[in-house]
């Protein structure tokens, strides 16, 4: 679709006109055995065949001469050798719009050049009104001792090959209506701007979907009326120009007002013709936008969603925050081995409990994508044995006792480093050992891990030799909800959901997740883990990575007595649960049930620890830990909370906190931040509190 708007109300309103076959047009004129020659209606010459070069003693040079020069014989005569008069040659007789046929001539081209016989058949052209336009001279040999039959051969010949001539001329004529036909019926926009004539064509398709007719452009250019707006105008007359291959969205305006989303693409003709074609996208338009509402819809309700399930996850964790910790405080207590049981199973199921609603957030991260990495760097060495550790706790758990625990690593003494998510990789073992004790009732379970150098990676594995998994169940092993071996006769607990979260995670850390398995041998899943070359060091690692990775749990009850430890959390049976598990140590209890009371307290008195919780009432956590750095005074400050998610651990580090534990506490957690953050010092004393 091209127009200029410089000819508005200057175009010329026609009928489509579409061009002759023209390549087809020169093979006839290129290989035809005879001479032709072409004239406009002043007698300048068009072009001229090889043949009727060679036949009139001329050369390619020549054939340029008289191109666009008035093309005359310096002699005519007829075949008796009578010279003609200027208006009886076969050129003079062309140009008066005479036809004939087969007409010898004997024509002398210059004074010294040679008399030549040849035989003239001439068609001319007229244009609508009547008038000659142009004309066709063909000629061709004729010997003066050619016989009776010869001529009759050769003019037969000749009426042939005017046959295949008019024959050509109507399968052309036919094929430029079926062109019409074709672009006048098919449901695509097709325009055609001459900018030679300042024409513009349009197809029906186009009038019927803008209800642009011919008439609305006699006198106002199209593009003042399918682009009212003169910026807009101006964009789309740029794209036109530029002949950019490909479609572009343009949004046309309709004769009743309307806005048509439409799509174009543009291409330049040899002959200057600039030609348009375009669909009506309004359809495709429509759904498109109707998808990103449906997408919109979708993320909003993704978005509540996870903040329910985010919520549901802090009302869960604060209650079982007291169930598990007055558990773990009874346990110290009771002494029946009935009553051991109970409270063993109260804590079981409770942790049980907290593993299905972390796998249901991680779920719903899975499907919002919201799963993000806090990368860190890790000695693998020590970090294995902190998942040994784990796999021992977990054999006790899972009252697996009499298996076989079997931890297999590299022989060198290579020191690896890698940089991960450690939690998220100790979620992965913890899923995949958790199934190999749940599926192996006798036998082994082992745990290993190897350098693959030629790979760059570490490959860890855990092997059972528990009950396998069935060939026609292999290709389910990772999808969510997927429970292998919910129909046999024994229950085994679980959501379905390990796998599924285990895999993710393994393709987030870079790696590879897949198992081998046969049923009534076990299986043995394997996973990888890439690191980079400088990371694997034969040397012992620097001192701040040692630091980092070396154990600094110390569970062992101190003497706090000359200590002041405040307690903010609004909760009172998780306070209560808290207050029971830090009398042992001694220290000075002090309790805050808002932000502003916590405030008040750390302003009032000497603090030596704070624990705070991060959803109170009043002032939330982060204003109350801002107050404190704000005070000067170097506190240690540990976030205890019941958001568990890394992000808000990753929140919680970034505003300052020195360390923090997730709800439900344990003793050990809380024992193990006191010996951290409070070293004894013996020659402390306490001496009271401090304004």
């Amino acid at each position: 679709m091209k127009s200029d708007p410089s000819a508005a109300g200057n175009q010329n309103v026609r009928k489509a006109e579409y061009p002759y076959t023209l390549d087809m047009l020169g093979m006839v004129f290129t290989n035809v055995q005879d001479g032709v020659i072409l004239i406009d209606a002043e007698g300048n010459l068009i072009d001229i065949n090889q043949e009727a070069l060679t036949l009139h003693h001329l050369k390619a040079a020549d054939k340029e001469y008289f191109k666009n020069n008035t093309l005359v014989f310096y002699k005519v005569y007829d075949a008796n050798h009578q010279e003609l008069p200027a208006g009886k040659g076969p050129l003079m007789r062309l140009l008066k719009g005479e036809a004939f046929k087969n007409i010898p001539y004997i024509i002398k081209l210059n004074e010294k050049g040679p008399e030549i016989r040849l035989s003239y058949t001439g068609i001319p052209q007229f244009g609508k009104d009547g008038t000659f336009i142009s004309g066709i001279l063909f000629a061709r040999v004729t010997a003066e001792a050619n016989t009776g039959a010869d001529l009759a051969k050769d003019v037969f010949k000749q009426e042939e090959q005017l046959k295949e001539l008019e024959l050509f001329q109507q399968q052309l004529k036919d094929d430029r209506e079926l062109l019409h036909t074709i672009i006048d019926t098919i449901p695509v926009m097709v325009t055609i701007y001459d900018k030679r004539i300042h024409s513009f064509t349009m197809n029906r398709a186009f009038e019927e979907i803008t209800g642009w007719t011919a008439d609305d452009i006699k006198n106002t250019n199209i593009m003042e009326l399918a682009y009212p707006d003169p910026d807009y105008r101006a964009e789309v007359l740029e794209y036109m120009k530029s002949l950019s291959p490909g479609f572009k969205d343009i949004t046309i305006c309709t004769r009743d007002g309307r806005k048509v989303e439409t799509s174009w693409a543009n291409v330049e003709l040899p002959d200057g013709r600039q030609v348009g074609v375009g669909i009506d996208i309004s359809g495709r338009k429509h759904l498109e936008n109707e998808l990103v509402k449906a997408r919109e819809r979708a993320e909003r309700d993704n978005q509540v969603q996870y903040a329910f399930i985010q919520n549901i996850s802090h009302e869960v964790r604060t209650p079982m925050n007291s169930i598990l910790g007055f558990t773990e405080l009874l346990q110290k207590e009771v002494k029946q081995k009935k009553e051991i049981e109970f409270l063993n199973a109260i804590s079981q199921n409770g942790k049980q409990l907290l593993r299905l609603i972390d796998d249901i957030i991680d779920f719903s991260q899975l499907d919002n994508n919201q799963i993000s990495l806090q990368k860190e760097i890790i000695v693998v060495n020590n970090f294995m044995r902190r998942i040994e550790l784990q796999m021992l706790g977990m054999q006790k758990a899972y009252k697996k006792r009499h298996l076989d625990l079997i931890i297999r690593k590299p022989e060198n003494n290579l020191q690896i480093i890698v940089n991960t998510d450690s939690f998220r990789l100790q979620q992965v073992f913890m899923n995949l050992i958790g199934n190999a004790l749940k599926y192996t009732e006798e036998g082994k379970v082992e745990l290993g891990y190897e350098i693959r150098e030629s790979k760059k990676d570490i490959l860890f594995y855990v092997k059972d030799t528990g009950i396998g998994i069935a060939d026609n169940d292999k290709h389910n092993v990772f999808k969510r909800f997927n429970r292998l071996h919910n129909t046999r006769s024994r229950e085994f607990r679980g959501t379905g959901l390990g796998l599924a979260i285990s895999k993710h995670l393994v393709n987030l850390l870079g790696g590879e997740i897949w198992f081998e398995s046969e049923i009534g041998k076990g299986t043995t899943f394997y996973f990888s883990h890439p690191y980079k070359e400088l990371e694997i060091m034969k040397t012992k690692p620097s001192v701040a990575i040692v630091e980092k990775s070396k154990n600094t749990n110390d569970l062992s009850l101190p003497d706090l007595h000359d200590k002041v430890i405040l307690i903010v959390e609004d909760d009172s049976f998780s306070y209560m649960m808290m207050y029971h598990m830090l009398e042992e140590t001694k220290a000075l209890i002090l309790h805050a049930d808002s932000g502003s009371k916590a405030v008040e307290i750390f302003d009032k008195y000497r603090i030596d620890l704070v624990f705070l919780d991060i959803r109170i009432p009043e002032m939330d956590g982060y204003q109350v830990i801002q107050h404190i750095h704000e005070s000067g005074k170097e506190v240690p400050v540990i976030a205890q909370t019941a958001n568990a998610l890394p992000e808000d651990k990753k929140r919680i580090t970034e505003a300052g906190f020195d360390f923090h534990i997730t709800k439900p506490i344990s003793r050990d957690s809380l024992f193990s931040v006191l010996n951290r953050f409070l070293p004894v010092k013996k020659s402390t004393q306490f001496t009271g509190f401090h304004g």
